[in-house]
């Protein structure tokens, strides 16, 4: 077995107080260099990270208790994990103790080893293929059908299971890795889809596995599309690096150069179509009020004729 250096085990003694009462007492801190150590108890030398029991007579018993520590970088599996008591007389190999062999397995296993199966649960989703479709090119608003396995080869089920698809210019490794630290911006995504449940594989199976079609919604132009599983990252996993995946070849519209231009011409047409109006507009308004002005003129120059009419015959 390989020693696992992240993680830690802490041993303890189960005293039996009363007929009805067992109690764990940890074991003693000390150094190596002490001059004395408690005789009947367990103790832990801090200097060399050594743990001793009491020494005991021929035949006797110690119920032990061991606590294990598991390290923060631990695969989310099912693994083995080794425990065992060594004699500081040695091995069988050294005279010492006979019953202590250096392996493990079969009928080496001995009386003084134990080893206790730890269920890490965690499941582990991993896009294992993409299903491409007839042709990877539609009109604009169509939509391209993108097939997908989907595996779960943790130890457990997973639910709620978010996939997108995230279109940008291109594939590239650069992208593939942002995907893969920080997930799919909400402006690049375009289509989502939700997988109520995912179970785990039984022992006869190594993945349990889903198929499932995303529908891509054309674009003008060339796209670089990522099917992209968990990009919130809210599933805890086993494995996080195998969630992204790139689609193998460039999703497009029937005509990218055409369709592009188009889209580019009909994104500018609309401001000049409403600086015209507006020019329009300004135009009429210039001319309506252009009349008026003229209009009230004219009834003033009226008015001031008909003033000097009604003058002159007053003066006559």
């Amino acid at each position: 077995m390989n020693q696992l250096s992240s993680w830690d085990v802490d041993w303890f003694i189960m005293r039996q107080l009363s007929a009805d009462l067992v109690v764990e007492e940890p074991c003693t801190e000390v150094m190596s260099t002490d001059s004395s150590y408690p005789e009947d108890s367990c103790i832990y030398l801090k200097d060399l990270d050594e743990w001793r029991l009491p020494e005991m007579m021929p035949y006797e018993t110690i119920t032990t208790v061991a606590a294990v520590e598991i390290g923060t970088d631990a695969k989310l599996d099912t693994r083995s994990i080794g425990l065992k008591v060594v004699s500081k007389f040695g091995d069988m190999e050294n005279d010492g103790d006979h019953d202590d062999s250096p392996a493990w397995d079969g009928d080496n296993l001995d009386t003084n080893e134990f080893i206790v199966t730890l269920r890490l649960r965690a499941p582990n989703l991993e896009i294992s293929e993409i299903i491409m479709p007839p042709s990877n090119s539609a009109e604009v608003d169509a939509t391209i059908p993108i097939g997908i396995i989907l595996q779960n080869t943790g130890n457990v089920h997973a639910t709620d299971i978010e996939i997108v698809l995230c279109e940008y210019g291109e594939v590239n490794s650069e992208i593939t890795n942002e995907l893969r630290e920080n997930g799919c911006d909400e402006e690049n995504v375009v289509m989502r889809q939700v997988v109520g449940a995912l179970l785990a594989p039984d022992d006869t199976e190594e993945a349990k596995s889903i198929e499932l079609y995303l529908l891509y919604p054309v674009s003008a132009g060339s796209k670089g599309v990522y099917v992209v599983v968990d990009p919130m990252n809210e599933i805890v996993e086993s494995d996080e690096t195998d969630n992204v995946r790139p689609i193998p070849e460039e999703l497009q519209s029937n005509n990218p150069v055409l369709d592009m231009a188009r889209e580019v011409v009909g994104k500018t047409a609309l401001p000049f179509a409403v600086i015209v109006l507006t020019i329009a507009l300004l135009g009429v308004v210039y001319l309506v009020g252009k009349g008026r002005r003229d209009e009230v003129n004219k009834r003033l120059a009226e008015q001031s004729s008909l003033v000097s009419v009604l003058a002159d015959e007053a003066d006559n």
